[in-house]
């Protein structure tokens, strides 16, 4: 691997044979080699030496048990460690590592989402063609997206998550090229690692002309067993097809070269993006090969790298932990970023009061609430006036059914910010909870007066003003609310009230319409929660039975 004259093409398939010869079995020879690849410092090995980081990772995953038993990959590291960009590229092999996670959900929101949108818009008009060859560019056309937005606000803000989550470097290729895997070339496991070349074997009785090749090589975001897909498809369209999509495609070109120039410039950002492809072709092999079912599927396992023994010296720094906690966050997998907020909270480093709020958010996100309120109250404690803090304990207290020490942390949110329509309409909830209806009612009105379109606050002055027998004001309010997009518990809850002063024909519809809507069942257990509220209002429990019999015999005629 240290030969001068190795094609450094050839030094990246002899890295991927390594990394599955190890998956299968342990060798320490080839351990070794991987390490010497690692260590390549050349520009013209820069590819060689992060695909075999990422071997490296991925090796010493597999057999973390039996570490302790070979001394020399801890001195083998620590020699690698010496290289002055190693932490900063082992960072980014884990985060883009977490970010393979993404790449099913993401297929899954193409296939069940954004694909049948767009061809709601195709079909008004629109031209597939069109959408590809944009959509091939690493940035959308602005007129295109402003059309869309103009059809479609759902698939706007989808092309707009697009472009950032394209940025972070998620993978929102997978599901387009995997149908484009079945060619006779993807048969050999070698050709899923070979970097592209428009000069192969595979090409020679339809070579790829000169312009395809130039795209190839400057398109930043495509793996290369993905512009080896796209070259096979392009090469069987037919001739006036092809000259079609070159010319579309021909206009990107000068952006990606532009685009290629400008990551040139940083360095970091062109390794990680390096590793990022290399992960994808590893990806798509795992997932696509036609014989992926008989060997181990390493996109399976937590990859938590982080916390390997054999790697978490190199780790452990604040700044480089709380990055991969912050990807675990924001990509939805709080159970992954805890430990991290934990071991920084033990060690005394970062940011106590954002370790506290961001540990007690992970924690309520599984619902361990008693645990996240704690965290909460510890960084209350730092920062008394967080408002976002006020809100989250309040919650907490609210799910522990505690709502008068919610109120406490809600009330004084409101002093810091008055008005604040969210916060009121939770008020008025937990007054409502403690029974407290006259409080409750006067929160509900004060959010009903700032917005007289909330219907959450007209349900509670509805329900407060039937508890306290103002029925007139009741009947009014449950009235509006049936007028405009009502909910089945509109229609129950005006049945009360109907009942309450004595309309029995109008409570019967009223209760009839609720049943529709949910079922007789879901309405049976509603009532029966109300029973002690009827019973208030002078319902006698005979009669609650006799309407229950009634429309319980309706239901079934039905």
């Amino acid at each position: 691997l240290h030969a001068p004259t190795f094609p450094a093409d050839v030094k990246t398939l002899i890295v991927s044979a390594l990394l599955l010869g190890l998956q299968a079995s342990f060798d320490r020879e080839k351990l070794r080699l991987l390490f010497d690849a690692a260590t390549l410092s050349s520009p013209a090995d820069l590819n060689v030496s992060l695909q075999a980081l990422v071997a490296l990772c991925l090796t010493l995953y597999t057999y973390r048990p039996r570490l302790d038993l070979y001394p020399e990959v801890h001195d083998r590291l620590e020699v690698l460690a010496e290289m002055p960009d190693f932490r900063r590229r082992l960072q980014s092999v884990i985060i883009r590592f977490i970010l393979t996670r993404e790449t099913e959900k993401v297929a899954h929101r193409m296939k069940d989402e954004i694909i049948p949108e767009i061809m709601k818009l195709t079909t008004r008009g629109g031209k597939p063609a069109d959408f590809i060859a944009e959509l091939s560019g690493e940035e959308m056309n602005p007129e295109w997206v402003d059309r869309m937005m103009g059809q479609s606000d759902k698939l706007s803000a989808w092309m707009r998550e697009y472009s950032e989550m394209q940025e972070e470097g998620i993978d929102l290729l997978h599901s387009t090229f995997g149908p484009l895997k079945r060619f006779p070339f993807f048969y050999e496991a070698g050709n899923w690692f070979l970097p592209f070349t428009a000069h192969h074997t595979v090409f020679r009785d339809r070579p790829v002309d000169s312009f395809v090749e130039g795209l190839m090589h400057a398109t930043p975001f495509m793996c290369d067993s993905d512009k080896y897909s796209l070259c096979f498809s392009m090469l069987y369209l037919p001739d006036l097809q092809r000259r079609a999509l070159s010319e579309q495609l021909r206009g990107d070109l000068t952006q990606l070269k532009e685009q290629q120039a400008a990551e040139l410039g940083d360095r970091g950002k062109h390794e990680e993006r390096l590793i990022g492809l290399y992960i994808r072709n590893l990806y798509r092999f795992y997932k696509l090969h036609p014989g992926h079912a008989d060997f181990d599927d390493i996109f399976e396992r937590r990859l938590d790298f982080h916390r390997l023994p054999v790697l978490s010296p190199y780790l452990s720094d604040a700044e480089t932990l709380l990055r991969i906690a912050e990807v675990y966050l924001r990509k939805g997998y709080p159970d992954d970023a805890r430990p991290i907020y934990e071991e920084l909270l033990r060690r005394g480093e970062g940011d106590s009061e954002m370790l506290h709020q961001k540990l007690g958010y992970c924690l309520q996100s599984v619902g361990k609430v008693d645990d996240a309120l704690r965290e909460y109250l510890r960084a209350e404690m730092i920062n008394p006036d967080s408002k976002w803090l006020l809100r989250r304990i309040a919650a907490c207290y609210r799910t522990l059914k505690q709502p008068d020490r919610a109120i406490e942390f809600l009330l004084r949110h409101d002093r810091l910010e008055p008005d604040n329509l969210s916060v009121l309409l939770h008020i008025g909830h937990c007054y409502l909870e403690q029974k407290r209806y006259d409080e409750a009612l006067k929160y509900y009105f004060k959010v009903d007066y700032l917005d007289p379109t909330h219907a959450k606050a007209q349900r509670g002055v509805a329900w407060c003003s039937f508890v306290l027998g103002k029925y007139e004001q009741a009947r009014a309010t449950y009235r509006k609310l049936i007028a405009d997009r009502p909910q089945p518990e509109d229609y129950l809850n005006a049945g009360h009230t109907e009942w309450a002063v004595h309309n029995v024909k109008s409570a019967y519809a009223y209760y009839r319409q609720a049943i529709a809507g949910e079922g007789f069942d879901t309405f049976s257990t509603q009532l029966e929660a109300d029973r002690h509220a009827l019973i208030r209002a002078g319902i006698a429990r005979e009669e609650i039975a006799m309407m229950m019999d009634e429309l319980r015999y309706a239901a079934a005629e039905e």
